[in-house]
């Protein structure tokens, strides 16, 4: 989903108030599922992310290698699973970030967020000068587009009415890294094997 050549100026909101609406919104689930996939050039990288309020968190999917990779934090442990071997880890901050390359960046910003990782997630953007335009998707939606002051030129796309992300980009050479973000299922039931490794 892009946004449309036409972009307004937001009134009275800026991008830390839509980047903290969008944080609230994924605070307020109790579980969640999405889809994700990050494209750079011809290589892609796919997650599935499923959430279990307070801190369960499940990431897998194929990496640019084309190979399985997985994240799994039960609450207590964290494991990440990476050429086949498992790995114990203490953090899920570096659990995160240890798959936010192999997933081409599909596995990071929405995982980071429902955890509170300072890696990544919306709230580590607050404070740095990103501006913020309105506007409406392909689809005719109506999106807001937070945009970065680094020299990455990163953006999220955040939809307007759900305040949930919807796509991200960043510069990275000449190329743009991409990810777009599937509906997601709120509130589903999630099956406590998937939280197993």
């Amino acid at each position: 989903m892009f946004l449309a050549a036409i972009i307004l100026q937001p009134t009275q909101l800026t991008a830390d108030d839509i980047l903290k609406r969008s944080q609230q919104a994924y605070d307020a689930f109790n579980t969640f599922e999405q889809d994700t996939v990050g494209t750079f050039g011809r290589t892609k990288g796919t997650a599935r992310i499923s959430y279990t309020k307070p801190d369960k968190l499940r990431v897998s999917g194929l990496s640019m290698g084309k190979t399985r990779y997985d994240l799994v934090c039960d609450g207590k442990n964290i494991s990440i699973l990476n050429a086949s071997n498992w790995n114990q880890l203490n953090n899920i901050t570096v659990a995160i970030a240890a798959i936010s390359g192999i997933s081409v960046n599909a596995g990071s910003l929405v995982p980071s967020t429902l955890m509170h990782s300072p890696f990544g997630g919306l709230m580590t953007y607050t404070g740095h000068g990103w501006t913020l335009k309105s506007g409406k998707n392909k689809l005719g939606k109506p999106v807001y587009k937070v945009h970065g002051p680094a020299a990455t030129d990163p953006s999220i796309w955040i939809d307007a009415t759900t305040n949930l992300i919807i796509r991200a980009e960043v510069a990275a050479g000449a190329q743009t890294l991409a990810v777009t973000f599937s509906t997601p299922r709120i509130n589903p039931t999630i099956a406590p094997w998937r939280f197993r490794k």
